[in-house]
């Protein structure tokens, strides 16, 4: 059985590259994206969790929603954002409301041990680890 497999998308590739070194250290297989373009090239399919930042040119977290709420399986999700925490809260009703599950939420900047425990509360990971 192949690792479970991890999209992060955030438009600061700096940020995108430093949550998926994080999460390849947990021995999972990780792809991260840092715009709409190169989101659009990408099988969502092929994805269990998503780590995803709410605000990035081309698109928002929240239209980005539906296109997961759409897919055969669809993925749990964490946000990550340095926007206020009503910004996180809305993006976790309108998840809600599609029936998507979010496993939580992360307030820019935080720390590598805030990412793994979060990545560890991923049922969908945990059924396959």
């Amino acid at each position: 059985m192949s690792n479970p497999t991890v999209l992060v998308i955030d438009d600061e590739a700096e940020i995108a590259e430093f949550v998926a070194d994080v999460i390849e250290m947990m021995d999972l297989t990780v792809t991260f994206v840092s715009d709409s373009d190169e989101l659009d090239a990408v099988p969502l399919d092929d994805f269990r969790l998503i780590v995803m930042d709410l605000l990035m040119p081309g698109t928002s977290g929240i239209a980005l929603l539906d296109r997961f709420a759409n897919l055969t399986d669809s993925p749990e999700i964490i946000f990550m954002s340095g926007e206020s925490a009503s910004v996180l809260e809305a993006a976790g009703q309108r998840a809600s409301e599609l029936g998507l599950t979010v496993v939580g939420t992360l307030a820019k900047p935080f720390f590598a041990a805030d990412l793994e425990f979060m990545v560890l509360e991923s049922q969908l990971l945990r059924a396959r680890l």
